[in-house]
This record gives C-alpha cells, structure tokens and sequence, in this order.
C-alpha cells in the first residue's frame, strides 16, 4: 500500500497556562470509555482546528494518488492566500485523505470539503462517467 505524506503549513501548539499536573486523567468529569482530552492546549486559539476524514464513495481508490496529492497542495496553497484558510498536515491514502484545517471566524467547514473534493475531482478529466465522491 502506498502512502502519501506532506504538510503545506503547520500549527504551532502553544502550551503557555498547561501546568505539569494537568492532564485528562486528573479531570473531575471523566466519562468511561471516552479517551483523554487535551483541553488546555488549544485555549490560546480563538479560530478552531478541525481533523477532517474524507474517504471516497463505496471506498474506491484514487485514480492516481500524485495526482489527488497535488490538486490537494494546489487547493491548499489558493485557500491560504485568498481565503485565510490553512491546510495542515495531510495523508492521502488510496482510497481516502486525512487533513488538518483552519479558517477565520466565517470558516464554514462543509462548504470548504465540498470545494476541495471538487478540486480533486477536476483533476481526474477521464473518471467523469464514475463519482469520485
């Protein structure tokens, strides 16, 4: 299985206000079988961090993961400069991608995934009798 790696901008994860004896485990509300939280990490940010999953219709792989690897980067890199939108860390695997996003204060997520899926899916000329998504 091949995989496919990169990052166009990173977050740095400020950790100012997260004393040593924190932690999720010392939480007075813990609820069984839901894994720790982190919540004092991300206090300093106002604009919140999404990790998206988006796996693609009935699982079927990409035609050419170079290909979804740059329409990604390029959908990506527009969004920073027009949009104040940053696309984080990314994986694309075969058949789905995992990113990391973060928009101003009238970031819609939705509307942003439905943009980048047709991004990528323009970049498959030749797969327009099947759906991609």
């Amino acid at each position: 299985m091949r995989l496919r790696t990169g990052r166009l901008y990173t977050f740095g994860l400020s950790t100012e206000g997260f004393a040593a004896g924190d932690s999720a485990s010392t939480s007075r509300s813990m609820i069984k079988g839901r894994p720790p939280r982190l919540p004092h990490i991300f206090q300093s940010y106002s604009a919140t961090l999404f990790f998206v999953t988006v796996c693609t219709l009935h699982r079927r792989r990409f035609p050419s993961l170079k290909t979804a690897q740059e329409a990604l980067v390029v959908y990506g890199t527009r969004a920073i400069s027009e949009f104040n939108v940053a696309l984080g860390r990314y994986v694309i695997m075969p058949d789905h991608l995992h990113f990391f996003v973060r928009g101003d204060q009238n970031f819609v997520l939705g509307n942003w995934v439905k943009g980048l899926k047709r991004a990528i899916l323009k970049a498959f000329p030749n797969e327009k009798g099947y759906s991609l998504w």
